[in-house]
């Protein structure tokens, strides 16, 4: 299951599906500005059920998106 916020491309969206589809149940989310990146879209990130993978937020240089961990 996957959520999209803003536009995306086929490209960006078809990335995000091969990255869920490394495990049964895992969640995906295409933030405002997403696009392609090396292995995980940019402006995106990855519930499995061990470990958030926020590898596609901050890689692109003025992103605007920043990966912050809080205490909640």
């Amino acid at each position: 299951m996957s959520y999209i916020y803003g536009e995306a491309d086929e490209g960006t969206i078809a990335q995000l599906d091969r990255c869920l589809a490394v495990e049964l149940g895992a969640r995906g989310v295409l933030c405002a500005d997403n696009h392609l990146g090396y292995s995980q879209p940019i402006c995106g990130a990855v519930a499995y059920r061990d470990h958030i993978s926020p590898s596609g937020v901050g890689y692109d240089i003025g992103c605007g998106n920043k990966a912050v961990l809080t205490n909640i």
